[in-house]
């Protein structure tokens, strides 16, 4: 018998700004990014026996595994995720930032593990690099493409801003958030 899932939690892009094999695209803020990879150790942490993280990286397979050779924070948080989580945590490596999803793939890779969700009631968090941009972008699609009526709230708090460091949660939300929320509506942030 599946074991029932409540909550999805969509991590996106983790260590993207801090990695230091990327052009600089005007996002990244190196410093900024590698103070936010313990706060991703610290939500897995919390999560419960109930809920999945289903972490999207910015770097392919190959990338990914030279990044854990060349002992990369961001890399090694991923590693730590999975000590964490084990079979709870999902790493997909989409070589880039553009989500291309299968919903199918990713709802057979979840039941082929043993877990299960209802679209009509899990509930789901979006979070990781970057505020305003890919996590709202990636956190949307999910939602929309594997059918769930809830909307996906965005958890501010461990979402990096990258290299807008007048951004902050409060200047995000008063500022920023009125202009996303059209395009955005399977979205809400706390």
């Amino acid at each position: 018998m599946p074991t029932i899932i409540n909550k999805l939690n969509f991590l996106i892009h983790p260590g993207y700004c801090s990695a230091p094999d990327l052009e600089d695209d005007g996002l990244r803020d190196l410093k900024a990014g590698e103070l936010i990879l313990p706060c991703y150790t610290k939500f897995a942490k919390g999560l419960g026996s109930d809920e999945l993280m289903l972490l999207y990286t910015h770097a392919s397979m190959p990338e990914l595994r030279v990044a854990i050779d060349q002992r990369m924070k961001y890399a090694l948080t991923i590693c730590e995720l999975r000590k964490i989580l084990g079979r709870r945590l999902f790493v997909m490596c989409e070589n880039g930032i553009d989500l291309d999803l299968n919903e199918d793939h990713v709802n057979n890779m979840i039941q082929a593990r043993g877990f299960h969700f209802d679209p009509e009631t899990v509930e789901s968090i979006g979070a990781g690099e970057t505020l305003g941009v890919c996590v709202e972008d990636w956190s949307h699609n999910l939602n929309h493409k594997l059918g769930l009526r809830k909307k996906t709230r965005i958890n501010t708090a461990i979402t990096n801003a990258g290299n807008h460091r007048d951004w902050n949660r409060d200047y995000f939300m008063e500022h920023i958030l009125p202009e996303l929320q059209g395009d955005y509506d399977r979205l809400e942030w706390f």
